[in-house]
Order: C-alpha cells, then sequence, then structure tokens
C-alpha cells in the first residue's frame, strides 16, 4: 500500500494540514472530503485532479485526527474552535 502522503497532491495536504492545525476552512471540495460527501466532493474537484481523489480521502482517514471529519456536523464544530 502506497503512503497516503506521497499521493496526495501537495495543495491539498497544506490546506488539510491548515485546517487540522488552525482550523481554517479548506474550501469546498476538501471541506465535502472531510465531511464523507464523496457525490459533492467529485462535483468540486479541479478536472484535473480527480484520480488523486481516492489518495486525498485515504490522506484524511489516515493523517488527520478521527474527531475533525466524517461528517458535516464534526467539519463545523473543527472550524469553529
Amino acid at each position: 500500500m502506497l503512503d497516503p502522503a506521497e499521493e496526495c497532491p501537495v495543495e491539498f495536504q497544506n490546506a488539510l494540514r491548515n485546517y487540522a492545525e488552525r482550523h481554517q476552512n479548506p474550501g469546498r471540495f476538501l471541506r465535502a472530503v472531510l465531511a464523507n460527501d464523496l457525490r459533492g466532493a467529485y462535483g468540486q474537484c479541479p478536472p484535473q485532479h480527480r484520480a488523486h481523489l481516492g489518495s486525498v480521502v485515504s490522506y484524511v482517514c489516515w493523517e488527520l485526527p478521527c474527531n475533525c471529519h466524517g461528517s458535516d456536523q464534526l467539519v463545523k464544530e473543527w472550524i469553529s474552535q
């Protein structure tokens, strides 16, 4: 299995780290991923990055605290902290 950090585009890694560490809104695409709205994430994903959607999801699951993703409510609460 590949390391999610090696496959996830750096720009998304940076935005997700800022989200996890600084509670910054990561933008519509990543917010949909974090909220477990994969249909919405695919629709918001820049076309050139659609092939990386799986690696972004893996990065979120393996690299971020589990209490900051999984539902829209968790994401809202995390950002408001």
